[in-house]
């Protein structure tokens, strides 16, 4: 049985907050319990951003994959093998989310999926850095490439899982109004954590062979084993009668035709997920940023730390310069300067890696701070435009049309491969350029 499409009239036609009153759960309305979620939550956040700076996509994963893939001499380079990062990426965090909105809507206590998706984020990277340690030189190859993009396909459908539940999690007990706080405090404080921990670790690490992203990797298992017990401090009451909806019977097809009548049913939900589906291109060249640059310097001269930390103290400004905005604003205008500054990326790296410094390539991984900081305004965005039992499928929804353009993932570093870095770099500026542009266009929930 199909469940009814979301409910829109009340929460697209009519009072913009009644959807995310802060008497649903009694929690948001006890400031106590308020402090201490948010607290939590925010430790939460702070504890995975440091495991995450070990294993970023935009510089420790492309670097990882160009280690493994030079010694097999592919024709006419490796772009289209770098493209699979992003499509993993992005496919792992839209499908599994789809297939499990229903699962998690019907859970009374949410906290426990997050909690056990922390787990399953981490024991990928408990694997491969066990294998690296023990191969090292051993670990190469297409089987080694094979395995790795399993484990890192298997680590983003934890990672999909996770979203959603924490989403949802913080949507049922953080005001609309409070969100930001927590973008801003999770991004801040997560950031001067995973920049000193990353210096004090990795102080002048330099890639040697497979071997060297071990120790990594191993720290990245160990922060979300961290992060998973503290998700279990959170001060959740169960859903009224959450536990007698899940009798229907699941079916594929069935997620599909709900997510289908999201779409068909609520005409603001599509405008955001336009932006979002053009917002998400620039993630498709992300992987090539470090190989272009290991290109023109070479990769022994490239400070990967450096482009780490870089990263990292972005997103925590950013986190605090959109968290504010969000807060006082509403998503859409932190969205539409997320994507303002988005769009400079492609050109940008294009610029940076023609200077003779290696190091003026920290400029650009300062700015993909933006990256996380987008995503979660735009849940956030799209949290304030419905009823919370809707939450986990508007949030699904949304991911799976954030997942459409990571098709062309692999076929983009082919044309890398066959055509240069820069039409297709400035393509994609213009596709995010686009993005920013259809915010005008986009409701503001809060109004």
């Amino acid at each position: 049985m199909i469940a009814t499409p979301p409910s829109t009239t009340s929460a697209a036609e009519g009072s913009p907050l009644s959807s995310d009153r802060s008497d649903d759960t009694g929690l948001p309305a006890d400031p106590p319990a308020e402090r201490r979620n948010l607290a939590t939550l925010a430790a939460y956040t702070v504890a995975l951003r440091v495991s995450w700076i070990f294993k970023t996509e935009s510089v420790v994963m492309p670097a990882l994959l160009d280690t493994l893939t030079a010694p097999l001499a592919m024709a006419g380079g490796a772009g289209w093998v770098q493209g699979f990062l992003p499509l993993l990426n992005r496919a792992g965090q839209s499908v599994p989310p789809l297939l499990y909105a229903d699962s998690l809507r019907d859970r009374p206590l949410k906290r426990w999926s997050v909690w056990a998706t922390t787990l399953g984020m981490a024991a990928p990277f408990a694997l491969l850095a066990v294998l690296l340690a023990a191969l090292d030189e051993r670990f190469a190859g297409a089987p080694a490439v094979a395995g790795f993009l399993l484990l890192y396909g298997l680590f983003f459908v934890a990672t999909g899982l996770n979203q959603l539940g924490f989403s949802t999690l913080q949507a049922k007990l953080i005001p609309p109004h409070r969100r930001g706080r927590l973008i801003a405090a999770g991004g801040v404080l997560g950031s001067i954590a995973a920049v000193t921990v990353a210096y004090g670790f990795l102080a002048g690490w330099r890639v040697e062979g497979p071997g060297s992203f071990a120790a990594p990797f191993a720290a990245t298992a160990a922060g979300m084993l961290i992060s998973s017990t503290l998700v279990l401090f959170v001060r959740e009451a169960p859903d009224d009668g959450a536990g007698n909806r899940g009798s229907r019977r699941f079916s594929v097809r069935g997620q599909v035709r709900e997510a289908a009548a999201v779409l068909r049913s609520d005409g603001r939900f599509r405008r955001i997920a336009a932006v979002a589906g053009l917002f998400v291109t620039a993630q498709l060249v992300f992987p090539h940023y470090i190989v272009l640059a290991r290109e023109r310097h070479g990769a022994g001269n490239l400070p990967l730390i450096l482009f780490v930390a870089a990263q990292n103290v972005g997103a925590g400004l950013f986190s605090v310069a959109v968290g504010w905005i969000a807060d006082r604003f509403g998503n859409r205008l932190a969205v539409r300067m997320c994507l303002a500054g988005l769009a400079t990326l492609p050109p940008s790296a294009l610029i940076l890696t023609q200077l003779s410094d290696p190091t003026a390539m920290a400029a650009l991984f300062f700015l993909l701070g933006l990256t996380p900081v987008s995503f979660k305004a735009m849940t956030n965005w799209t949290l304030e435009l419905t009823a919370p039992e809707n939450h986990p499928r508007y949030v699904s929804t949304l991911k799976l049309c954030m997942a459409a353009p990571f098709l062309f993932a692999v076929p983009v570093g082919a044309l890398i491969d066959l055509i240069g870095h820069r039409p297709v770099f400035l393509g994609v500026a213009i596709l995010v350029a686009a993005g920013c542009g259809l915010t005008w266009r986009a409701p503001e929930p809060r109004r």
